[in-house]
């Protein structure tokens, strides 16, 4: 699957098996540097962390439901 940005066609990450991998150098530098960030209303469904960080296991669950939820403008990409 590719995370795609509608009004470009770039794709942004894939997942390719139980891996995510970015593709946007911009998001994957930021992602690297501050991880992400999950709100403390979600951290229970993420073992109790405020941040998770690429080679978590929790990293893909996170980058779908958060990352994308809250850092990107949802509505511009899709998953195909």
């Amino acid at each position: 699957m590719k995370l795609i940005h509608k009004k470009t066609g770039c794709v942004i990450a894939e997942q390719k098996g139980d891996q995510i991998y970015i593709n946007d150098p911009f998001i994957e530098a930021e992602i690297k540097l501050k991880g992400i960030a999950i709100p403390s209303f979600l951290s229970e469904n993420f073992e109790g962390k405020s941040i998770v960080r690429m080679g978590d296991p929790l990293f893909n669950k996170a980058f779908k439901t958060v990352y994308l939820q809250f850092n990107l403008k949802k509505d511009a990409f899709s998953w195909e």
